[in-house]
């Protein structure tokens, strides 16, 4: 089975007509849309990509947390272009697509959604102040502010909201 297996990857290999590298590691720390991986032996690399088309402001960016193993690749089999393809720890998940923004903060417990300038946390909380401060025309004119007991879950709604959204 074990002897296949090298086959299959040595035909793997031939087919795509260069070496691959394939490490594992611990992240050290992040900047930006790169990391410094600590490599079994204590070598530590910076720059390893967190996304194969680096500088790209489009797509999906995975940010794993300091401490997390990860399994590194590299097309060319230099150490110099190495990727991160798997982490076991995720710290954050972004995408940026066109006009949609998207942050998934795991560690923090929080979501981001914007597109086109808008922000869907402020839009809930515009929604919130709007109906704290409604007002309904009667025959005897306008009435009050809503009911203390309504405002009241009004605010317990709004902090639900703030509570998972950035």
């Amino acid at each position: 089975m074990q002897e296949k297996l090298y086959d299959i990857q040595e035909a793997i290999r031939q087919i795509a007509g260069r070496p691959e590298t394939v490490l594992t590691g611990k992240v050290i720390s992040v900047e930006g849309e790169t990391c410094t991986v600590e490599l079994a032996g204590g070598l530590q690399v910076d720059q390893v990509k967190l996304k194969s088309a680096g500088g790209d402001e489009e797509g999906l960016l995975i940010i794993p947390q300091a401490g997390s193993q990860v399994t590194l690749l590299s097309h060319t089999g230099q150490p110099d272009n190495l990727t991160v393809v798997r982490m076991d720890k995720i710290d954050k998940i972004r995408l940026h697509q066109g006009v949609l923004d998207m942050e998934i903060d795991v560690t923090g417990g929080k979501y981001q959604i914007a597109t086109s300038g808008d922000n869907l946390k402020d839009i809930l909380n515009e929604l919130i102040s709007t109906l704290n401060q409604l007002k309904v025309y009667t025959p005897v004119g306008p009435s009050g502010t809503p009911l203390p007991d309504t405002v009241s879950r009004l605010q317990a709604v709004n902090t639900r909201i703030n509570n998972i959204l950035k």
